[in-house]
């Protein structure tokens, strides 16, 4: 419990990151861990609606992901991404094996991925593919 101050905000806001920011990582003592940290896994979701293309987004999303690709293809290599394009449906798409595939969920009101092992890759297996992104 916290008092406020004059203009009705917490008085222990900057002691308190939890309140600040979007996201906070708390660093867990060998005590709280049951077993070893997994790689964090990264969902990419792109607007790629008409909108969008009309107002260059597309173009610069898909700049900014590929270069985030190629960088985490070196420092983070093994670590699970996968990527997710929405317009009036879904999009998932599996580049594992020969081809890619897009697998295009239509019903938006009750999405689920459809092949959840398929639709994650890592990112050393994303960058080999990276002309897949352009498409």
């Amino acid at each position: 419990m916290c008092t406020l101050d004059g203009y009705g905000k917490r008085r222990d806001l900057e002691q308190r990151p939890e309140l600040r920011f979007g996201s906070v990582d708390f660093v867990a003592n060998k005590d709280y861990i049951q077993k070893p940290p997994q790689p964090i896994s990264y969902v990419f979701v792109l607007d790629v609606s008409l909108g969008a293309y009309g107002q260059k987004i597309v173009h610069d999303a898909i700049v900014a992901l590929k270069s985030v690709v190629n960088e985490c293809a070196k420092s983070h290599a093994a670590n699970k991404v996968a990527l997710i394009t929405y317009g009036k449906t879904v999009h998932f798409y599996n580049i594992k094996g020969g081809h890619p595939q897009i697998n295009i969920m239509g019903d938006v009101d009750d999405v689920f991925v459809p092949l959840p092992h398929n639709t994650m890759m890592t990112f050393a297996e994303l960058a080999e593919k990276d002309s897949f992104i352009d498409t």
